[in-house]
């Protein structure tokens, strides 16, 4: 599994009930998050990111291959001042994990607990239940809420 295998995942998802922009900013240093979306009643912004898997020890905290001081201060600043809307997707190994704005400084060295207990909305890869209406009702209301 890799970010682009993310990406496509999320996309089944949402497709039928969003509109859904992946963003591919050109210039060097652009800190845009990869997806602009849609929803019924509001717009938001969603930085994915995936890790192959949880650190070996239960105290170590995650690290990011690229995870830029541009990405965060945006994914900052824009959820603050843009009262939020903006959402940092994570994989980590089958868990999939949905974080606010809040957690963009905070998120690089949290442990799996962490991680687990502070997401706004979590679910397992590998569990058929995002296949179901109530799944993506669910995530739409948290998405459109936070």
């Amino acid at each position: 599994m890799s970010e682009s295998h993310l990406n496509k995942h999320f996309k089944s998802i949402l497709d039928n009930h969003s509109r859904m922009q992946r963003v591919e900013p050109s210039l060097q240093n652009i800190a845009f998050p990869d997806w602009y979306i849609t929803l019924p009643n509001c717009k938001i912004l969603i930085e994915a990111k995936h890790i192959r898997e949880w650190p070996k020890r239960s105290s170590t905290g995650i690290k990011f291959k690229r995870y830029t001081p541009e990405q965060k201060r945006f994914i900052f600043t824009h959820g603050r001042y843009g009262n939020g809307g903006v959402f940092i997707l994570l994989q980590v190994d089958d868990d999939i994990m949905i974080f606010t704005w809040k957690y963009a400084y905070k998120l690089v060295g949290m442990t799996k607990l962490d991680c687990l207990r502070n997401c706004g909305f979590h679910w397992k890869r590998s569990e058929r239940k995002w296949r179901s209406e109530s799944f993506k009702e669910d995530l739409i209301n948290f998405l459109s809420t936070n």
